[in-house]
């Protein structure tokens, strides 16, 4: 009996112990548009980012959940989109009672860390929940950035998973791009079909978005503009080739790593300039890649599909729960400047909502990924899903609090008006 006992003894003490989970990273980048990235492609501005994109996961057809940064990100950290978060103007923060992945990752045992720029990050707007180091910045370079985020991981528990999140600010505008990128051509369509701006449309912009030449004249031609936020992805492909090498230096070769858009751009494709205040897909199609650990090329996905996926896809790493699946419509809205929209997409079908007015544009981004040509009838069960979207109710009502007036100075000098 003895001898049997003991041998139990040994065998429970033999037992291996359970894999540790995967270290995760995010990659989230200002004002990404997938179409000027051009992820693999000839004359991508983005060389560094194309070849990490060969050994991962390719999201062909993302979507943004909003047009703007601080209802995308609260859908990048909770799952929920924006309508069932309900963080959608600068005044409201994060209900505490709703999860984020870094609490649930945190709960598993991992080490959280967040370094970001960006002045909403500042506002206490519940971004903070779960994370054990939380770092934010209105105003830094991206150098600056990693370099912050290096003596943190150096620093850390290296026995612990570790939850990494980075938030780089470029290419959002100001366009001040270094000298070596600027003035070389992307082989994208746009700058030959761009208009010309006239002065009154001009000084709508912004003081953010405006350029000017020497002598403090107005640049009207929107290739131009085109031009300088390629020059700005150009740099942040080279600080994103540098942040690889530094993972890898850190060990964390091996881990999960999500490089994702948190919205795109407009630059007057549909009269409008910037974001937030818009649905088309210049401003909701975004890059969003997921590296695997030793899978190598691992495919792409065809099927549309939210932003808001990454924290199920994460989670799922972890042991957590299981991956998502891709179908059904993707959905996305905005509540900005007194406008209510919100948009779908199936397939190629997608249709944009005004809930106002009830009005609806509807595409077919197949025959025309531009969306010049409105189509005469919208899908039915697409309208139906987007309907049901706009009566949506946040899970848990997000908190009123108002922005410092430093804060919202500075949201207004980028161009929101929160």
């Amino acid at each position: 009996m003895l001898t049997a006992l003991a041998l139990l003894a040994c065998a429970e003490t033999e037992r291996p112990a359970p894999p540790r989970p995967p270290d995760v990273v995010v990659v989230s980048v200002e004002t990404f548009r997938a179409d000027r990235a051009l992820l693999g492609q000839p004359g991508s501005p983005m060389p560094k980012l194309s070849a990490f994109a060969e050994g991962a996961q390719r999201f062909e057809a993302a979507w943004s959940p909003a047009p703007w940064t601080l209802p995308s990100m609260v859908s990048l950290l909770t799952g929920l989109n924006a309508a069932e978060h309900g963080v959608t103007r600068g005044e409201l923060s994060l209900n505490p009672k709703v999860e984020t992945l870094a609490e649930s990752l945190q709960g598993a045992g991992y080490e959280t860390m967040f370094f970001g720029v960006n002045s909403l990050f500042t506002a206490s707007r519940g971004l903070d929940q779960g994370f054990s180091t939380y770092r934010a910045w209105p105003s830094l370079n991206g150098n600056d950035l990693q370099r912050e985020m290096e003596r943190a991981v150096d620093a850390r528990d290296p026995s612990r998973p570790l939850l990494l999140w980075l938030h780089y600010f470029e290419p959002h505008c100001p366009y001040e791009a270094a000298q070596p990128f600027r003035g070389r051509e992307t082989p994208t369509w746009g700058e030959d079909e761009a208009p010309t701006l006239d002065q009154a449309q001009f000084d709508q912009l912004g003081r953010c978005f405006q350029l000017s030449d020497p002598g403090e004249q107005p640049v009207l031609q929107v290739g131009r503009y085109l031009r300088e936020y390629d020059a700005e992805l150009r740099g942040i492909d080279l600080l994103l080739g540098d942040l690889f090498v530094s993972l890898e230096r850190r060990g964390l070769q091996d881990a999960v790593v999500v490089v994702v858009g948190d919205h795109g751009e407009s630059f007057w494709e549909h009269g409008d300039f910037g974001h937030g205040r818009t649905l088309f897909e210049e401003v909701l199609h975004v890059p969003l890649l997921v590296r695997w650990p030793g899978q190598g090329d691992a495919g792409v996905v065809t099927s549309p599909v939210s932003t808001s996926v990454v924290p199920q896809l994460l989670r799922a790493a972890a042991g957590l729960g299981e991956r998502p699946t891709y179908d059904g419509p993707v959905l996305a809205g905005t509540d900005d400047e007194g406008r209510s929209l919100r948009a779908g997409r199936l397939g190629d079908q997608k249709l944009i909502l005004d809930t106002q007015t009830g009005a609806v544009l509807a595409f077919d981004l197949g025959a025309d990924p531009h969306e010049r040509a409105p189509l005469a009838t919208p899908d039915p069960t697409l309208l139906q899903a987007v309907r049901a979207e706009a009566a949506t109710q946040p899970t848990a009502a997000p908190l009123a609090l108002p922005l410092a007036p430093p804060v919202e100075a500075q949201l207004r000098a980028l161009g929101y008006k929160p």
